[in-house]
């Protein structure tokens, strides 16, 4: 081979790429927005919109001028934390781990479990923001954001008990999301927040330890409420 080739052979061979050491990869857009929004979530709960994007790319181990590569501005990535809050992926993803050979009462309390820890992560972040008045162009929940999906989820998990239910499936389902709604909520909890526990053993038995009468109210002797109605 001559000089001349060889220095050809040299010049067209592809260079391949090379990381320096200690230096991690660059992330697509849509993995760092993911990085970005899960960091930012735990500190919008905690101090609203009032948090730094310097903290924020603090807590996500990166620059602070990479959040700008990804999101125009600080109220985009609020915007953005928001609506990765309210889809429900993440809740059906841990629903769908829920044994359905398990017991009624163990299937009704992790539901319990799994509807208060979202409700609670929802109803902290909304908070945080509420007197943020830039938020008021935020945009609609996503349309992934079905709360009705949750519910049938939950149904489908009661559904081997159905026959055992004095509602249908879908009717305890709904229950289940107004218990975990108002065990999350600071005003509703108040003073003493209800656990999945309690919400299970009120939902399957109630606040009576009497057995419970097939029909409530058919008897005018019973009822509590004397005298003539307005």
């Amino acid at each position: 081979m001559s000089t001349h080739s060889a220095t050809l052979l040299a010049v067209t061979l592809p260079t391949p790429t090379v990381v320096a050491p200690g230096r991690a990869r660059p992330l697509p857009a849509d993995e760092r927005r993911a990085l970005i929004v899960a960091a930012a979530l735990p500190l919008l709960r905690r101090h609203g919109a009032a948090v730094t994007t310097r903290e924020i790319a603090e807590a996500a181990g990166i620059a602070e001028g990479t959040i700008f590569r990804v999101f125009p501005e600080k109220q985009a990535l609020i915007d953005a934390a928001v609506a990765a809050a309210l889809d429900p992926g993440a809740a059906l993803a841990d629903l769908d781990r829920v044994d359905l050979a398990a017991p009624l009462e163990r299937r009704l309390h992790a539901v319990l479990e799994i509807g208060i820890a979202r409700m609670t992560e929802i109803i902290e972040l909304m908070f945080a923001l509420g007197g943020n008045r830039r938020t008021t162009d935020r945009p609609s929940p996503p349309p992934a954001f079905d709360r009705d999906a949750i519910v049938e989820r939950i149904a489908e998990i009661l559904q081997p008990d159905a026959a055992a239910l004095r509602l249908t499936p879908l009717e305890v389902a709904g229950l289940v999301r107004t218990f975990a709604f108002a065990a999350a909520h600071p005003v509703l909890r108040h003073p003493n927040p209800m656990t999945a526990d309690e919400a299970t053993r009120l939902l399957l038995h109630g606040v009576d330890r009497r057995p419970a009468p097939d029909a409530i109210g058919n008897d005018p002797a019973a009822d509590p409420i004397q005298g003539d109605s307005c």
